[in-house]
C-alpha cells in the first residue's frame, strides 16, 4: 500500500471511527453543558468526514450529492465549534453566535443551491 493511499482511505476511515466513537462514549456518559456542545460538534465533523468518504467510493446518489452533503458539514462545524469555545469559555455573547448562525445559514444555502 503506498502512502498515498494509506492518506487517501486511511486518514477519513480512522477519523470517522473516533469521532463515531466519542460521539458513543460521550452519548452514555454523564452530561453537563459542555458535554452537550462538545457532542454538537461532533455530529457535523461525522457527517463532513462520512460524506467525503462517500464520495470517495462513488457510493450512490452521486458524488455531487456528498460534496454538497460534506460542505453541510464543514459549514456548520465551524458554528458549532463556535458555539462550544463560547461554552467553555462561558462567554454568552448573543449576536456573536447570532452573527455567525446568520453566515453559516448563508453559506450553507449558497452551497445547496448551487453557487
Amino acid at each position: 500500500m503506498s502512502l498515498d493511499s494509506l492518506f487517501f482511505w486511511g486518514v477519513p476511515i480512522i477519523a470517522l471511527a473516533a469521532y463515531t466513537l466519542l460521539f458513543l462514549f460521550l452519548i452514555i456518559s454523564k452530561k453537563d453543558r459542555t458535554i452537550r456542545a462538545f457532542v454538537l460538534v461532533l455530529v457535523p465533523l461525522i457527517i463532513w468526514t462520512g460524506s467525503s468518504l462517500l464520495m470517495k467510493l462513488n457510493v450512490q446518489p452521486s458524488p455531487l450529492f456528498w460534496n454538497k452533503a460534506m460542505l453541510v458539514g464543514a459549514f456548520s462545524a465551524s458554528y458549532f465549534m463556535y458555539l462550544f469555545i463560547c461554552e467553555i469559555t462561558h462567554s454568552n455573547k448573543f449576536f456573536g453566535k447570532a452573527v455567525w448562525g446568520v453566515v453559516a445559514i448563508i453559506a450553507i444555502s449558497t452551497n445547496l443551491m448551487g453557487f
